[in-house]
């Protein structure tokens, strides 16, 4: 399994051997090209409960024997999409309501979306695009997050309206590019 000790490892990885090549597959369905994407970069699919990507940062607080040794990092959501007009899906669960939108706040607190094109006749992906998004504003998230039952999968999806909205929701927006 591929692991990364910081933001520049991970982003280097994803300009030079991801971004613009054409790449197999790995599975069908809605969350085909993100399960792709996540054994590009990680080796295999991380799975539910487990953050996308997580860099940690060692730190030393000069404990005899290293016993003062704290390990913290930060988190990354990674989503990928295809029609940037569509809505942007942030969670789907079952729970509180309020919980889970307070939820969705965390999990894309810091977040790389990149943008894909599948050709599902030759089960084939192109990521062409990352744009890493840092800095939220939660007013504007609280604002502008949606949610809706799903009577499908018997739980809450909590979502944004259209990609756009990210634009104007963190500080923070760099294009990583090949």
């Amino acid at each position: 399994m591929n692991t990364y000790s910081s933001i520049v490892q991970f982003e280097n990885r994803v300009s030079e051997k991801i971004l613009g090549h054409e790449i197999p597959l790995t599975k069908r369905g809605d969350q085909a090209a993100g399960h792709t994407f996540e054994e590009q970069v990680f080796g295999k699919v991380r799975g539910g409960g487990v953050p996308d990507l997580q860099i940690e940062k060692h730190y030393d607080t000069g404990g005899p024997l290293n016993m003062g040794y704290v390990t913290k990092g930060w988190d990354y959501e990674i989503k990928t999409t295809e029609y940037v007009d569509n809505r942007f899906h942030v969670l789907r669960k079952k729970g509180h309501l309020e919980s889970l939108i307070i939820e969705g706040l965390e999990k894309i607190r810091r977040l790389y979306v990149v943008s894909r094109k599948c050709n599902w006749a030759e089960d084939k992906v192109v990521f062409e695009t990352c744009r890493k998004f840092t800095g939220i504003k939660p007013k504007v998230y609280w604002d502008n997050v949606q949610y809706r039952f799903s009577n499908t999968h018997q739980a809450y999806e909590v979502y944004f309206k259209n990609f756009y909205i990210l634009e104007h929701m963190y500080k923070n927006i760099k294009d990583i590019v090949a």
